[in-house]
């Protein structure tokens, strides 16, 4: 178990992006903040559980292992660790489903008062529901379902399509480009689905 782990925590760690990620992670609790997402910034672009084999992701490293990494104060004893309980979360989001049977989804949305624009975001509601809400924002017309990708790792493939078209982001800190929908999906269909970030006959 401890040389599978070592073994595990060596990979990722000769790997630059995932020493990049855990440094991210290592800042924002030096900032103070909560330690809950620092652990979800790492455990959203890895394995999720020890089973879980997608290449894609960095490997599984155990709860405990990745506070210490972290700097995050474990409980004593048996305690649960903040680690824990975002990778419950997690969990829930990349392999749960919503309550009505909905899987969680990546969503593309259109609105008649922003012509020229989508909205790129990600829900573990169904898009229909989550444009609903947006609705409730302030904004003058609802929005419209442009597309709804469904994702097993939606969190993922929200950040890919974020950094894939952001010279066409209006603000940085928001989801909105001036890009066309079509042309995202088009993008989306051409990439390897093997990958298994969504699912290829829904685009």
């Amino acid at each position: 178990m401890a040389k599978d782990t070592n073994r595990r925590i060596e990979a990722n760690l000769r790997n630059p992006e995932f020493r990049k990620l855990l440094e991210e992670a290592k800042f924002m609790v030096k900032q103070g903040k909560n330690g809950d997402a620092a652990a979800y910034h790492v455990l959203g672009r890895m394995n999720l559980k020890k089973d879980e084999n997608n290449l894609f992701l960095f490997d599984h490293i155990p709860d405990r292992q990745l506070a210490e990494m972290l700097g995050i104060p474990n409980p004593n004893g048996g305690g649960k660790t903040t680690v824990w309980n975002q990778r419950k979360r997690l969990i829930r989001e990349r392999f749960g489903k919503t309550k009505d049977g909905q899987r969680n989804c990546v969503y593309i949305l259109t609105n008649p008062s922003m012509p020229g624009l989508i909205k790129i975001g990600k829900t573990e509601k169904t898009a229909h529901e989550r444009a609903e809400e947006l609705y409730t924002t302030g904004v003058p017309e609802p929005f419209s379902i442009a597309y709804s990708i469904p994702s097993q790792y939606p969190e993922i493939l929200e950040d890919i399509l974020h950094k894939k078209f952001k010279q066409y982001r209006i603000n940085k800190d928001r989801e909105f480009f001036r890009y066309s929908a079509d042309k995202v999906i088009e993008w989306l269909k051409n990439r390897p689905s093997s990958i298994g970030l969504y699912d290829m006959e829904a685009l």
